[in-house]
């Protein structure tokens, strides 16, 4: 039950031991902005030094159940508008499943750096968001619990990105199931 706080905590430290990594694999330089679709938060980095971590009630299951409240994207963009309004050249770090399959499903990224362009983005989403289901699966070789939610994460990425008028997605294609084994071995070293 990602309801509870113990295990949201739990989830929030395995991705942030992640987002590590991400930030010392890709010593990325400028302003980050990380996104992760199924846990509903955005966190605001400078130069890799966590600024402000923000939640909110959207996320891909929420917006295929319409529960999404018109006051939770308002929130959000305000938030984003004045913590990107003194900065240029922001960019995201995306993370989590819904990222990393559309990263993979791109036909345009550069390989060398993680990145996917945001023009890339959008011509992906567009293709997925006029497709069934089914076609989804089909076409793209989606399981099913991919294919429902992708469309909703390639929006709210879209939506943040033109907020925060980022060019491009650095993935590090660092997921939860990462962080948890990241955890697990950190654990195991403390044990031996």
């Amino acid at each position: 039950d990602l309801g509870n706080r113990d295990i949201k905590m739990k989830i929030r430290q395995m991705l942030d031991r992640g987002w590590k990594r991400c930030r010392e694999a890709a010593a990325f330089k400028g302003y980050e902005c990380c996104i992760n679709t199924e846990l509903n938060s955005t966190n605001f980095l400078i130069n890799g030094e966590l600024v402000q971590s923000l939640s909110y009630n959207i996320g891909t299951v929420r917006m295929l159940s319409n529960s999404v409240r018109e006051g939770s994207w308002e929130q959000m963009k305000s938030d984003l508008t004045r913590l990107t309004a003194d900065f240029q050249g922001v960019n995201i770090i995306g993370s989590g499943g819904n990222i990393n399959k559309l990263y993979r499903l791109a036909d345009k990224k550069d390989k060398k750096q993680s990145r996917l362009p945001i023009t890339s983005l959008q011509e992906l989403y567009d293709k997925l968001k006029v497709l069934t289901l089914e076609q989804r699966m089909e076409e793209f070789n989606l399981k099913t619990d991919r294919a429902d939610v992708i469309v909703p994460a390639a929006g709210i990425f879209l939506i943040i990105a033109g907020i925060v008028k980022a060019e491009y997605i650095h993935v590090p294609v660092i997921g939860l199931a990462d962080g948890i084994i990241d955890n697990l071995y950190a654990i195991d070293l403390k044990t031996e």
